[in-house]
């Protein structure tokens, strides 16, 4: 296929955007001669759309593996997206059902934590960081919205600031700056500060850190020695101004820390020159303006964007010393693209719009609810990062595409200026996180265990949720099975309970256990067999075998340990009878009867090429349930890294990135 071609051949996919902005023109140039009617205008008019967003949702993975194009993308595509009409259901790769979203969507993805609050945003050109009031700093990686570290800072964050390289991350509270290595996590440097951060900014090719203080000071650290002193403020400078008497509300430093843009309530905007210690010049649109928040332009030191309490937003010329042109948008916070073309501006009620920067014209406005506490730029500024309280929304409109095009380019990028665009997005209202999935055995319904403790039957033909069956607990793990009907589930207080599933379509009321008993040690695993008349609980030292019935559920034996390394226990994949348990690198099997075991004293050993510092977190049937597959998270650093590894050493070099196994067929 011709995307295939351009993303192995290409660097980056500007290529389709060209395509898509040709394929637009055509259209527009054929719309001025006739009626653009017909099945072959609408497949074009379709995949001059979906050019664009292949790149805003899957660029980073299409340019990684070119062949995902052919597979894995077009089922992920949106029903009415010409990629998943012609391509989604080929019989190859996956088949993904329930996707009930019929166009594509602005919005690529949401990060919530709802048991803490998001209060500062930074980002880079591959992650993006969020500090939270508790102090926990995540980062995460801007193209899967993963994971990737977290920090602790102590107390709670309020700037954040990635250097240029993005190898380091500045985090600053209201006493103390903290500098992380972000490959490692650790801390570089920290140092305590007399008042609250402001701002930070990185100069002198990452050299020097500068810190803006609400004392109307600069604070500096040298980045290779860890040296921090304070160079001269601006309060004496200022003091003709009346701005000696108050601190300041906030303060920006431009992108080349040259310049520091102070704010103060009721007063001019102040812009300090740091290269010419105490030049300073006064910037207003007019007597009794009250300024918010500013934003300077990346594409040059001339320009920057303030806004007021009234609503307006003003464009200040910094060599004329004038306003240039003025709108509305009652913006409470602002960002420029790195390219210093596109401004971002979020209100009061959550909504986003999107200007061009040195017009201040309007070219696309987002419709949330919500208050955004910070709005920024990915560092290819195809994405906008906007963090509100508990949520941090990551959009990638068709619009902000412009900024891969040449500014002379009258294509594309002059259709970005027609008449503004509105969409309207509904986000997270009451969010419970889903912590486990069980799947019917009719594969037309899912069991969901969320953080809120509910237990709830979903249709798995579409997003329709059919009822709560119970409310245990925060749900730890679920287990159906096809054979008795029968779901297992273990909440965080260590309670396991049973449940008869079979009415779905039945009444509201909860259902009834079979089987319920808390336990007062710590459950690490709940493992039934087929048919789930045998039960078993673990926990470190102890391992329990009931039986259970309709009528009484008994004890049937129990294994203690004295002590027991990482383990986790399988049901065996070909011999329904039996049950395997794996410690560390021995595997040892039982019985389900009576938990009797089968193999000798020593087990059978292992030879894994893994760390021995490693958790066993799953162990699972494959190839034929002739094999199994183990997945280890090393325990060793902040960051869980996992691994799946399974298969002979023979079949290896089909499946490089998996290493070891048992063959388990003559066992």
């Amino acid at each position: 296929m011709w995307i295939t071609y351009v993303a192995v051949q290409q660097s980056n996919l500007n290529l389709l955007v060209e395509t898509a902005k040709a394929l637009k023109q055509y259209l527009q140039k054929r719309s001025k001669q006739q009626s653009l009617f017909g099945k072959k205008f609408m497949i074009i008019d379709a995949w001059s759309t979906d050019l664009v967003r292949l790149i805003t949702h899957f660029g980073t993975c299409l340019l990684a593996s070119p062949s995902s194009i052919l597979t894995f993308i077009p089922p992920l595509c949106p029903a009415d997206s010409a990629l998943r009409k012609q391509f989604g259901s080929t019989g190859r790769g996956i088949s993904l059902l329930g996707l009930t979203v019929r166009a594509w969507s602005d919005c690529l993805s949401t990060v919530i934590e709802p048991q803490d609050q998001y209060a500062a945003l930074a980002v880079s050109k591959t992650q993006f960081a969020i500090g939270m009031a508790s102090g926990m700093i995540t980062i995460y990686d801007q193209a899967t919205c993963q994971k990737i570290r977290t920090l602790k800072h102590r107390e709670a964050v309020g700037v954040l600031k990635f250097d240029n390289a993005a190898g380091t991350l500045v985090s600053a509270g209201a006493r103390r700056v903290y500098v992380w290595d972000v490959t490692s996590g650790t801390t570089l440097w920290s140092f305590n500060i007399p008042h609250r951060c402001l701002s930070l900014a990185f100069t002198d090719q990452d050299r020097l850190l500068l810190g803006a203080l609400s004392n109307n000071c600069v604070t500096t650290c040298d980045m290779a020695t860890g040296i921090v002193r304070e160079i001269a403020g601006w309060k004496e400078v200022l003091s003709t101004h009346a701005y000696a008497s108050q601190p300041p509300i906030s303060a920006k430093f431009n992108p080349d820390a040259t310049l520091l843009a102070v704010l103060y309530k009721g007063k001019a905007i102040a812009l300090w020159d740091l290269k010419l210690d105490g030049e300073y010049a006064i910037f207003s649109p007019g007597a009794g303006a009250q300024v918010i928040c500013v934003a300077f332009s990346n594409a040059n030191n001339k320009y920057f964007v303030a806004s007021y309490l009234d609503g307006e937003l003003v464009l200040f010329d910094m060599s004329e010393f004038q306003v240039v042109r003025r709108t509305f948008a009652n913006a409470k916070v602002m960002t420029c693209s790195p390219d210093g073309r596109t401004l971002a501006c979020g209100d009061l009620r959550g909504n986003i719009s999107i200007f061009d920067f040195e017009g201040l014209e309007l070219l696309y406005r987002i419709r949330t609810d919500g208050c955004i506490q910070q709005l920024e730029f990915s560092g290819d500024g195809r994405c906008l990062l906007d963090m509100r309280e508990w949520q941090c929304h990551i959009w990638s409109p068709e619009v902000l595409l412009r900024s891969d095009l040449s500014v002379k380019d009258s294509g594309y990028a002059s259709m970005s200026l027609a008449p503004a665009k509105e969409v309207e997005y509904v986000g997270y209202s009451n969010p419970a996180a889903i912590t486990s999935i069980a799947i019917c055995g009719d594969r037309e319904h899912i069991f969901v265990g969320k953080g809120d403790g509910s237990v709830d039957l979903f249709d798995a033909n579409c997003d329709k949720q059919l009822r709560t069956l119970f409310s245990p607990g925060r749900v730890i793990s679920l287990h159906f099975d096809n054979a008795s009907d029968t779901l297992i589930n273990l909440d965080h207080s260590n309670r396991v309970m049973i449940h008869h599933c079979t009415d779905f379509a039945g009444t509201s009321e909860e259902l009834k256990p079979l089987f319920d008993q808390e336990f007062s040690m710590a459950i690490c695993q709940v493992l039934g067999n087929t048919g789930h008349t045998r039960l078993l609980v673990s926990s470190s030292l102890k391992d329990t075998l009931w039986t259970i019935s309709s009528n009484n559920s008994l004890i049937t034996k129990t294994i203690e340990w004295e002590s027991r390394e990482s383990f986790r226990w399988a049901s065996h994949p070909s011999q329904p009878d039996n049950l395997v348990l794996l410690i560390s690198s021995v595997l040892h099997l039982y019985e389900w009867s009576a938990l009797n075991r089968l193999t000798g004293s020593q087990g059978i050993l292992l030879e894994l090429s893994r760390p021995s510092a490693v958790d066993i977190r799953a162990i699972m049937p494959c190839f034929g349930k002739n094999y199994f597959a183990t997945l280890f998270s090393d325990v060793t650093t902040q960051h869980c890294s996992s691994e799946a590894s399974f298969g002979t050493p023979q079949i290896s070099p089909k499946i490089p990135h998996l290493r070891f196994g048992l063959n388990l067929a003559a066992s």
